[in-house]
């Protein structure tokens, strides 16, 4: 560069400084605190390349300063200001589905430090023979042939919204089959073809230790019946989380020691669990309001040779070259027209077997039946009809007093306005019969159909 172009240094101090910069600038030289950011909570230096690493402590940044020449500990010092106040963001580490750079948080309350893009495997034509035993075995059902699209529209939707980084609803994924069946072989399966990261999800999603931060970073989320709770405010939270964190705009982040943002992650999330009653009834209660938000997926077995996954790295390695082959084929998919949804890209869909198990231990189909139980509930007959007639709180006292169903009913009407709430749920399903009858003394009663007391 001729110097001749360089801009005229004038001699006040203030218009030196600039002058200053101005003349780095045309140079092509880098303040080196502009390679800083401060988040609150520790530093982040940029490495090039668009690689980012972490300095959680000042330490290490003026270590790195000095590195670069800074030798003065004030003018380290004033470095580390210029840091705090010219690169302040809100969040420093990955977040799913965005590229490693600076972005703009979703309420402009700032900006956030993206440390790490996800790892976009590209589809390429080849094999994938093992993959696809894998998926036939696992998801073809020859009674309900629509699950396979259902699982394979999910995935290419997910896909998708990775690749493109855009934040879209889509529904959750829960895999309810056999122990050992290769539900988590396909976990790790999406978990290659979305990003490379995964996270376990059901602490954060329902608030358990007030923070969520920790699944920021992961394009798929992770739930499994070990850390799942069969607990219904569990469940009711989880069904909330649900809606919020896959289906809201934008997410609020909240970290330990951290202020809360919102961002826009990209997620999918998939729960796996054993196909009995007791880990099955850590899913949600389904209503109208979140059947939308659910597929229920039955699997089978993967279809694996005997001894073939005895070698667990060998045959992981198998796994991998694999992927981009089956993404090539996963990106042709069209998904069948029964599950086309504009808002989601792939509708929810849920497996007959498995709503039938929801149903059966659904708390008010146990109400139901104690209340079948129970001779201290005396019907009246009307037009040769046997019904109750009763306000929620003068059949749950029924209940808790009779020898046969007080002990089950104490354990299932343990928190205030269950009776109700579960009479509420039998009336809007329309199961049994069950409705709303008047008001009396301003006080909702029920009709219940029962048998003739006397017969």
């Amino acid at each position: 560069m001729n110097p001749t172009q360089f801009t005229v240094i004038p001699q006040d101090d203030l218009d030196l400084e600039v002058a200053i910069a101005e003349v780095r600038e045309e140079l092509g030289v880098v303040e080196p605190w502009k390679k800083f950011y401060y988040g609150g909570f520790g530093y982040a230096m940029e490495v090039g390349g668009g690689r980012y690493i972490p300095l959680p402590f000042e330490s290490q940044v003026c270590a790195h300063l000095e590195q670069m020449g800074i030798t003065d500990s004030a003018e380290r010092r004033a470095c580390l200001c210029q840091i705090r106040e010219h690169n302040y963001v809100l969040w420093i580490g990955p977040v799913a589905g965005y590229k490693s750079g600076l972005h703009i948080s979703p309420d402009a309350q700032g900006k956030i430090l993206v440390t790490q893009s996800p790892v976009i495997i590209k589809a390429a034509e080849g094999q994938c023979k093992l993959i696809s035993r894998i998926l036939k075995g696992l998801f073809v059902d020859p009674e309900h042939p629509l699950q396979f699209g259902a699982v394979m529209g999910w995935l290419y939707q997910a896909r998708k919204n990775v690749v493109e980084g855009r934040r879209r609803p889509l529904p959750a994924l829960a895999l309810v089959g056999p122990i050992e069946s290769g539900k988590s072989l396909f976990l790790e399966i999406v978990r290659l073809s979305l990003g490379g990261r995964s996270a376990p999800a059901f602490r954060a999603l329902v608030n358990q230790n007030g923070f969520n931060s920790e699944i920021l970073g992961a394009e798929l989320l992770t739930v499994d019946d070990e850390v799942a709770s069969a607990d219904r405010r569990a469940r009711v939270r989880f069904g909330q989380a649900i809606k919020l964190s896959l289906f809201g705009p934008a997410l609020r982040i909240e970290g330990k020691g951290r202020d809360a943002f919102s961002a826009r992650p990209v997620h999918a999330l998939a729960i796996a669990l054993n196909d009995d009653p007791q880990h099955v009834q850590v899913l949600p209660e389904l209503d109208h309001t979140n059947v939308d938000k659910i597929s229920l997926i039955r699997t089978g077995r993967a279809n694996l040779i005997p001894g073939e996954a005895d070698n667990r790295d060998r045959f992981m390695e198998r796994i991998r070259a694999e992927i981009p082959a089956f993404l090539y084929r996963l990106e042709q998919l069209t998904i069948p027209e029964e599950l086309e949804n504009p808002r989601t890209g792939c509708a929810a869909w849920q497996h007959p077997d498995i709503l039938e198990m929801l149903t059966e231990i659904a708390p008010e189909t146990r109400l139901w039946e104690l209340i079948q139980q129970c001779p201290l509930l005396r019907p009246t007959e009307e037009d040769g009809v046997w019904r109750l007639r009763a306000t929620a709180v003068e059949i749950e006292q029924k209940l808790k007093e009779c020898s046969a169903t007080s002990s089950s009913a104490k354990t299932l009407l343990y928190w205030n306005g269950a009776m109700g709430a579960y009479l509420a749920k039998l009336a809007d399903s329309g199961r049994y019969g069950v409705s709303r009858g008047g008001q009396r003394h301003g006080i909702q009663t029920w009709i219940i159909p029962l048998p003739n007391p006397d017969a």
